[in-house]
């Protein structure tokens, strides 16, 4: 399977974590990293944005939706969506896995098939305004490239849609995605976060939660343990009050009945705290 890596600036440690965890725990991944700056790993494909930028990124770009941002992370957030169907054209890639640099996984591509719908972009979602690269997965790019048409046409009238669905707030690459959600849900696959009642689906995603409630908030002292109710997960938790627990692996725990996390999205940036079982440093810089 293809693990797509996006990261604009110096590639941080925690980074070379999350991809050497792909590599010890799926067997068959080929990890795709691209970056501003080329650099040289063994067992990953590096690219850069120069290398294959097309013309639609190019607009979105001259766009420069952020202009007035004080966060560069927002723009460049956006632009990994264009990124991904470039890389993909680029390689002539007919499926790929995405998600953050700061994200771990615990489970192989093969033990997940069951969870995706082949035919629609599959991600993970925090509440009822945004969509997250916590995991993806798409097997049919030409959805994926529509779902890109479709950002587009929202940011050449983005007032239109800051004010029908954010009360004029500006719009970020989570609420991009979710606009389009809301409005062609039958492009997307959303992965199942909170256990399902039938207990032959035992695997559940992270969107952020759950690597928030283990791991704390990035730069913010006193944050581990702590559960926001403004997501699905977190008032889930709260109502149910099932416990979130790491022993070689993130699972969750309902009375007797037990739940692995395919991944953690660790915001502390304290990715190896979070190690799978048999982690193997296999890239370095």
């Amino acid at each position: 399977m293809n693990y797509i890596y996006i990261y604009s600036g110096d590639l941080p440690d925690y980074a070379l974590t999350s991809i050497n965890s792909v590599l010890s725990v799926d067997n068959e991944a080929n990890v795709i990293l691209c970056t501003e700056t080329k650099y040289n790993f063994e067992n990953v494909n590096c690219l850069t944005f120069s290398q294959l930028e097309s013309e639609l990124t190019k607009k979105v770009k001259k766009m420069n939706y952020f202009e007035n941002s004080t966060n560069p992370l927002w723009e460049t957030s956006l632009l990994r969506i264009f990124y991904l169907s470039d890389i993909a054209k680029f390689l002539k890639l007919n499926n790929f896995i995405h998600f953050d640099v700061d994200v771990m996984i615990y489970k192989p591509f093969k033990d997940l098939i069951n969870y995706f719908d082949s035919n629609k972009f599959n991600i993970t979602t925090v509440d009822e305004i945004d969509l997250i690269f916590s995991y993806s997965f798409t097997n049919n790019i030409e959805c994926f490239e529509e779902i890109c048409i479709k950002i587009y046409e929202i940011l050449e009238n983005p007032k239109f849609y800051e004010d029908k669905y954010y009360k004029s707030k500006k719009l970020n690459e989570m609420m991009l995605l979710n606009i389009v959600y809301l409005e062609n849900n039958h492009l997307f696959n959303i992965l199942p976060s909170i256990p399902s009642r039938s207990r032959s689906e035992n695997i559940i995603f992270d969107s952020i939660t759950y690597g928030q409630y283990l791991s704390g908030a990035h730069k913010a002292k006193f944050s581990k343990y702590i559960v926001e109710e403004s997501s699905y997960v977190g008032r889930y938790l709260l109502r149910k009050g099932p416990k979130v627990k790491f022993k070689n692996k993130p699972f969750l725990q309902i009375g007797e009945a037990k739940y692995d996390l395919a991944n953690l999205h660790i915001h502390s940036k304290e990715l190896e705290k979070f190690l799978p079982e048999k982690y193997e440093c296999l890239v370095n810089f």
